[in-house]
């Protein structure tokens, strides 16, 4: 028999699996581990005494079957009835009377004793040998599982890093190209705008060291490319400062302002950086411009530096990416004598903002081509972006958390081989060389980096061939001697001298109950004469097995008539009184643990969610739940709202109810947390910081069943309310038990799970109780994780500024999912009405005139479409949802997200997250006003009611679109602050909501980029439908604007027009045009009040944001002396009237 410590393989999928704990947890009190001193001094719910223990366990061994007065002295009201055992044998189908089959087998028992007892000592070796085999053998296998599913993570991971950043490198190759065709410059002569600000998040998300642009220049063009560089430096000067802003390490550097050019070069001798009035004969590629800034930088000839030349020449010659060997120096820091030393630790220290020693990591220098134009069939090299790769920092986070570590070899045919010791948080370089524990060769995992890169080429929107120079790169992958420690353990041993203890004890004891087992025999016999037929019922079999063993006074009715058990059974679930006296089926179950489990946070997420999305997420969290509970034979008992409520100990009697319930409630909390994060995609935010809040109990409770039109198995008693107060006083995701659930988990050697709150928890009619925090690892409960739970410290305070990575891609695969599902509803309404595309790409192209900004476009009243029954038919009858989008479109939208996103800064307020919430409560508003009250069917009094909304998907498309784009670059300060800051972008959108001005401008100028141009066919039929889409954003973002006095005035006028006069009455345009603005006023602010907890979180951003400006000198005053005053007034003079509104 094995332990639970024998069976900490893998997850409970296979049968056998489950069945080796369905063992353990069913050991009789005999074999059961022996209790160690309890260190516990609580004073709460005491379980019963291990001699009460005992003696009523053996009692029900010896097969006292008679009739036994039991008290409930828990719960609400005592029980006391006859009771008898919940489990019964199948009824004998021999034909035979009990007494004949017990004198036959008697016999036959007898002789089978003696060999039964030589056969027990022989098999005793040979079991103690063979699991002793078995399980070192299942811990090895244990070990390469793990390995295994650890290397298959880390390729994968890996595979899924090289294809991120090398697509982030390509984007900025793209945005080269098309900002040369943008500007009708040619190259080498361009230069792009805002350089620093399009590199910053390039340089995270490739995680590269240095980011080159390298034109390439002739022998004819070299007088021009000096003119040009010299006049063109002003993007040096701007980014030297903003860097100096940023990184104090390298303040002291002056700008770049030389009186004539310089080429710099590296002597191939000594290595050395020199400079050389001129390079020579033939083309050359000038550094041009580059991040970060680096000293003597511009103008440095790359070709001259023979590491980096190959890689250059053949991006330009071939048109590929291309890979260079590994480069690496001596350790050292910035005032390194060696060059290359010192050149790497000024990369690494200005990466990490602060002065950084280089250990000598192995580099590499990857070239992308920038062509002339993004045609395909015609594009040439004119340049290359080159940059600088730490291979350190590609095999970060590339580990699953809470594994052990393990080798990574990095190699190629060139350089040789460089080892990496990795985990989740931590790489470290071992060295050049092959230094991997060859102990572990059989389990060695490799993979080829261009096939890791090729896999992702149908992923990317631009990508190119890997050429690496004839030098494949490959890395292999080794498990190490820690990850084989971890899952070594001493207990074959144990489990071995267990098993030979066991067999020896059976042998020596075997005649001694030679009378009980006769005895246990008769038992056995007199109760196989009972009835067995199962009744077609809802109820446990257990409580089937109570209502029809009856005694045959039982089963005679007042006029002493038999009546059969399925008459029994209706007559005691039937309302009203029981005419046949039917005993209550109720019991005592005396060793049990009961849990609650409640959702945290779920009533303020509801309260911003559709009845389907709540209902989505319960029916996703609680069926899985009930998959874990039958996997641990976890009774059900309930589910109440948002609350979980289940029990071990109950129908059958399960002596390690407490840790069964802890593996459960511990399933079920890493469950949650996987669970919630997938939903984020579907439900929308927040749904991902949602959390379970366990609490366990464990003493006897009262269980039965309650007549009535729907009788139900229920639980009563004091065990089931304390259960409920560790509940109620837990944390999210934690699981608090209480001293008597600790003290069963000790008894069972399991005390490491537990930790003692420290704090004091106070529960309403149990004063001050003494509990613990239960945790499991994934070394007892059997599971290698692939994630961790989230505890409170982990979670995102309010007011934190900085969107996380993954939590930021939930979000746009979000938008991405909804924006798309308006795309298919015009998809929809095109193939239903037959209109088909006929315009070029070029025609679905507008560029707002250079004199007239975004307010000059806004309209007071926008034309809406008339009623068009066909068109109306068409929407009502066709499911849109079966449309299918070009996959090409789908990915420029997630493309066009995703740059939106990077475009908004991380404020605590102004960021994609409260963007997000918006684009949320604007189709929640949508939902709302394209579903009023009325007569289904009657589509004609639908657009009248909406003034003309649910007829065009387009404009409903515009509206979220515009809730997406609306803060986009937002700086975090006022537009009177914005003005004095950015002087000339106020002077460009003349002094008027300049912030919302710039975020049209921003978000527009992306769309109308070529490589949309499949989203846009996607979106517009033609020009039309491209100006009216244009003019609702535009109408719609400027709208947001609500603290210009001038504008806001202008609204109430006409809105009283609109709303308040017999003239507006009749201009459904008018009307449609001012509700669609007020959808996105209320929408800004709507999300963040929807529950009072939202609200805190959303106000303290806001306050938080305010306040860094003031502390960075951007706001006049400070935002704690006006704060309550403020909240106020902006409630009485825009939050009351809008919702009037």
């Amino acid at each position: 028999m094995k332990t639970d410590e024998d069976s900490r393989s893998s997850s409970f999928r296979e049968e056998g699996e489950v069945e080796t704990f369905e063992q353990e947890d069913h050991l009789p009190p005999e074999q059961a581990p022996t209790p160690r001193a309890v260190g516990f001094s609580g004073k709460e719910d005491r379980a019963p005494s291990a001699k009460q223990v005992m003696g009523q366990r053996e009692a029900s061994q010896r097969g006292d079957m008679t009739e036994t007065s039991v008290h409930a002295e828990s719960g609400p009201k005592s029980y006391a009835g006859s009771v008898t055992t919940l489990h019964s044998d199948s009824h004998n189908s021999s034909g035979l009377h009990p007494v004949e089959i017990g004198s036959r087998e008697s016999g036959q028992i007898r002789h089978l004793r003696i060999l039964l007892g030589v056969i027990l000592l022989l098999a005793a070796a040979l079991v103690c040998t063979a699991m002793y085999l078995l399980t070192t053998r299942a811990e090895t296998e244990e070990f390469e599982a793990e390995y295994n599913g650890v290397a298959a993570k880390v390729l994968e991971s890996f595979e899924q890093i090289v294809g991120e950043k090398i697509g982030a490198v390509s984007s900025l190759a793209v945005a080269a190209t098309s900002y040369a065709q943008a500007t009708n410059t040619s190259w080498p002569y361009v230069s792009l705008n805002d350089f620093d600000y399009r590199t910053a998040s390039i340089l995270t998300q490739a995680d590269c060291l240095l980011l080159q642009i390298l034109p390439k220049v002739t022998d004819l063009e070299r007088a021009k490319w000096e003119n040009y560089s010299m006049a063109n430096m002003d993007w040096y000067n701007e980014g030297l400062v903003r860097q100096a802003e940023v990184n104090a390490a390298f303040t002291q550097l002056d700008a770049y302002n030389p009186p004539f050019i310089f080429y710099y070069a590296f002597d191939p001798v000594t290595f050395t950086l020199g400079i050389a009035p001129d390079p020579g004969p033939g083309d050359y590629t000038p550094v041009w411009q580059h991040a970060p800034l680096l000293p003597a930088a511009v103008n440095l000839n790359a070709l001259s530096y023979g590491p980096y030349a190959g890689a250059i020449r053949n991006s330009l010659d071939t048109g590929k990416m291309s890979l260079e060997g590994v480069f690496f120096g001596e350790p050292g820091d910035v005032n390194s004598q060696d060059v290359t030393t010192q050149f790497y630790a000024i990369l690494l220290s200005l990466r990490a903002r602060e002065p950084v020693e280089y250990k000598g990591e192995p580099m590499s220098y990857t070239t992308y081509p920038i062509f002339d134009t993004n045609d395909e069939a015609t594009r040439k090299p004119v340049a290359t972006v080159g940059m600088v790769v730490h291979w350190a920092s590609y095999f970060k986070e590339v580990v699953p958390p809470e594994t052990p570590p393990v080798t990574v070899v990095l190699e190629n045919d060139c350089d040789g081989a460089f080892t990496f010791t990795v985990d989740n948080e931590n790489v470290v370089f071992e060295g050049a060389g092959d230094s991997h524990d060859t102990d572990y060769n059989h389990l060695e995992r490799q993979a080829a980096l261009n096939t890791l890169y090729s896999s992702k080429l149908d992923e990317q929107s631009h990508n190119l061939e890997l050429d690496e120079l004839g030098c494949p790169f490959r890395i292999r992958v080794y498990p190490t001697s820690e990850m084989e420690e971890e899952n070594r353990t001493k207990i074959p041993l144990i489990t071995t001298i267990a098993v030979g203890v066991a067999f020896l004890f059976t042998a020596a004891v075997f005649f001694l109950y030679n009378h009980l087992v006769e005895r246990r025999q008769k038992i056995v016999l007199t109760q196989a004469t009972q009835s067995t037929a199962i009744v077609e019922s809802f109820l446990p079999d257990a409580v089937q097995q109570r209502l029809l063993a009856a005694t045959e006074d039982d089963m005679k009715d007042e006029q002493g008539a038999y009546f059969s058990p399925m008459s029994r059974l209706k007559s005691f679930l039937a309302e009203g009184e029981d005419n046949r006296n039917a005993k209550p089926i109720a019991d005592l179950f005396p060793y049990t643990t009961v849990l609650f489990a409640d959702i945290e946070g779920f009533t303020a997420w509801s309260s911003t969610r559709e009845p389907a999305q709540v209902f989505v997420l319960l029916q996703s969290v609680y069926s899985a739940f009930d998959q874990i509970a039958k996997r641990y034979k976890v009774f059900k008992v309930e589910t109440i709202g948002d609350s979980y409520v289940a029990a071990t100990g109950i129908p059958n009697d399960q002596p390690r109810h407490a840790v069964l319930m802890a593996r459960f409630a511990w399933q079920c909390l890493v469950k949650m947390d996987s669970l919630v994060k997938e939903l984020e995609v579907s439900l929308g935010p927040d749904t991902a910081d949602l959390a379970m809040r366990f609490g366990m109990h464990s003493g006897p409770v009262t269980a039965g069943v309650l007549r009535g039109e729907r009788p139900r198995f229920q639980l009563f008693g004091d065990t089931v309310n304390t259960a409920a107060r560790m509940e109620s006083t837990g944390r999210r995701n934690r699981i608090q038990v209480s001293y008597t659930t600790a003290a069963e988990l000790e008894k069972f050697n399991k005390g490491h799970w537990l930790c003692r709150r420290m704090d004091e928890v106070e529960a309403k009619g149990k004063g001050i109780l003494e509990t613990y925090w239960l945790e499991v690892s994934s070394r007892d409960i059997g599971q290698n994780f692939e994630s961790t739970v989230s505890q409170e410290g982990d979670m995102e305070e309010p007011g934190t500024p900085v969107i996380h990575e993954v939590k930021r891609n939930r979000l746009i695969e979000w938008v991405v999912e909804l924006l798309a599902d308006h795309l298919r509803r015009i998809q929809a309404r095109r193939q239903g009405l037959f209109l088909n595309q006929t315009c070029s790409d070029a025609s679905l192209v507008f560029k707002p005139s250079a004199d007239q900004t975004c307010l000059d476009e806004v309209q007071e009243s926008m034309a809406m479409p008339t009623y068009d029954p066909k068109a109306v038919k068409v929407q009502a009858h066709m499911d849109h949802r079966s449309i299918e989008i070009p996959e090409r479109a789908i990915e420029e939208l997630r493309e066009y997200v995703s740059i939106i996103a990077s475009a908004y800064r991380q404020n605590s307020f102004h960021n994609f997250e409260h963007a997000s919430h918006v684009v949320m409560s604007v189709d929640k508003f949508l939902k709302r006003i394209v579903s009023p009250n009325m007569e289904k069917g009657d589509q004609k009094k639908l657009h009248e009611y909406t003034h003309g909304l649910t007829s065009d998907p387009l404009v409903l498309l515009a509206i979220v679109w515009s809730a997406l784009i609306h803060d986009v670059d937002h700086r975090g300060v006022s537009n009177a602050q914005l003005a004095k800051e950015e002087k000339h972008m106020a002077d460009t959108y003349k002094q008027k909501s300049v912030a919302e001005q710039h975020s049209l401008d921003v978000s527009w100028s992306v769309l109308m980029r070529e490589d949309f141009s499949t989203l846009r066919k996607s979106m517009f039929l033609d020009q039309k439908d491209l100006q009216r889409f244009r003019q609702v954003i535009v109408n719609v973002v400027l709208a947001t604007d609500i603290f210009d006095k001038e504008l806001n005035d202008l609204r109430k006028q006409r809105w009283q027009k609109a709303f308040e006069t017999k003239e507006g009455a009749k201009d459904q345009n008018l009307r449609a045009t001012i509700v669609m603005e007020h959808i996105i006023q209320a929408s800004d602010v709507a999300h963040t009040m929807q529950h009072w907890m939202i609200y805190r979180k959303w106000n303290e951003r806001l306050f938080l944001e305010m306040y860094a400006a003031y502390k960075a000198g951007r706001m006049e005053k400070n935002p704690l002396e006006f704060w309550y005053q403020g909240e106020l007034k902006f409630f009485d003079f825009y939050i009351i009237p809008l919702a009037k509104k």
